[in-house]
């Protein structure tokens, strides 16, 4: 078996996906396209994520209350979202619904993108090509707004938001 070697920020991206599939009928050519990875970025993440028990052995079920735990305490810690400077972006964590509605901010939070109309502090999108899927996804989009309030982790009442929305999102 593979040595693991640690995850990698898009893993997470990759299990949200897989998450928000309809039914198991998906292909990682397909699930690659739409987050604009590579095929073998999505086979070895998949692989990464089955070695953690984030995902089971078929890799097409993902370990809900793992995910879970993984991101309510771990995520914040492995790929936090430090504030940048302001910039022109896409919105991000609590600038996107439903955290948009929920919590007032004098300022926005985006991810810095050519194109973007929205001025902003900046953070890191999990990875490079993650603001292009999540303009074409928008699921997926909302799904890690969540992800990017955690990862800030600013205050106690946004990563209760974010903790109840996520636990929502995974039916657990």
């Amino acid at each position: 078996m593979k040595e693991h070697t640690g995850m990698r920020p898009h893993d997470i991206v990759v299990l949200s996906a897989v998450l928000l599939q309809k039914s198991d009928n998906w292909y990682m050519k397909d699930l690659a396209h739409s987050l604009r990875l590579s095929q073998s970025e999505i086979s070895e993440s998949l692989h990464r994520s089955m070695q953690v028990n984030l995902i089971g052995p078929e890799k097409k079920h993902v370990q809900r209350m793992n995910l879970r735990d993984f991101i309510q305490f771990g995520l914040q810690y492995v790929f936090p979202a430090l504030p940048g400077t302001i910039d022109r972006g896409i919105p991000a964590a609590i600038s996107v619904p439903p955290f948009k509605e929920q919590i007032s901010s004098s300022m926005d939070i985006v991810w810095a993108y050519p194109g973007g109309e929205t001025s902003g502090i900046t953070i890191p999108p999990l990875y490079p090509k993650l603001p292009q899927a999540c303009l074409e996804w928008q699921e997926l989009y909302q799904f890690v707004s969540i992800l990017d309030v955690i990862r800030m982790n600013q205050n106690r009442r946004e990563m209760d938001i974010a903790t109840q929305l996520l636990k929502s999102q995974l039916d657990v």
